[in-house]
Order: structure tokens, then sequence, then C-alpha cells
């Protein structure tokens, strides 16, 4: 067996390609529901989130052609799929709504 060969029952690492598409996918995520949440909850740096998603999307139009023509209206989609009024709480798609309409069944006493 030489070193570089695969031992067996190990997982050879992925492509750095592939990796990075995959950074830069969770990424983009991440920052578009932190961006539509800030946005829909009136917080602020919601412009920074945007402008930070903004460049990462930017980043896979340039690095990942295909990846984001393919993608591309599906997440402008969602994302706005996910606004919603600070008033009328979307606990499925929000964190901060879910965070903020917690049941009082959740809170116990000290014991």
């Amino acid at each position: 067996m030489t070193p570089n060969s695969d031992t067996p029952g190990t997982c050879t690492p992925e492509p750095l390609r592939d990796y990075r598409l995959r950074k830069l996918l969770v990424r983009r995520q991440a920052l578009a529901d932190a961006a539509v949440e800030h946005l829909c909850h009136d917080l602020p740096g919601a412009d920074v989130l945007w402008q930070s998603l903004h460049r990462v999307e930017e980043r896979l139009r340039q690095e990942y052609p295909a990846v984001w023509a393919q993608s591309n209206a599906g997440w402008v989609a969602a994302d706005a799929a996910r606004l919603h009024p600070a008033g009328r709480p979307a606990s499925k798609s929000c964190r901060l709504c879910r965070q903020w309409h917690v049941s009082d069944v959740e809170v116990r006493p000290a014991s």
C-alpha cells in the first residue's frame, strides 16, 4: 500500500472546489435568513446583512456561474416568501418569531 492510497473504511476528502461551493452556499443561506429576519423585525444591521449577502452571491456568480444561474431565481423567491410584518409572526420561517413567541408552557419555575 502506498502512503497516498485509500485506507479501507476511511472517507476521501471532498475536492476543494466542492468544499468552497458548499461553504459559500451555507453562508449565503445564513446571511439570507438573518437579513430577512432583521428586515421584518426592523432591527439594526439589516442593510449590512443584505450587502454581505450580495457579496456572497456575487462570488457565487463569478466562481460558480452554473450554480448561480440555476439557483438565483429560487433564492429570490424563497427570501421574498419569508418576508412578514413584525406584527404577524411567522414561526415556521423566522427564528426571531419563534424566540419571541415561545409559549408559556416551556417556562418552568426554578427548583
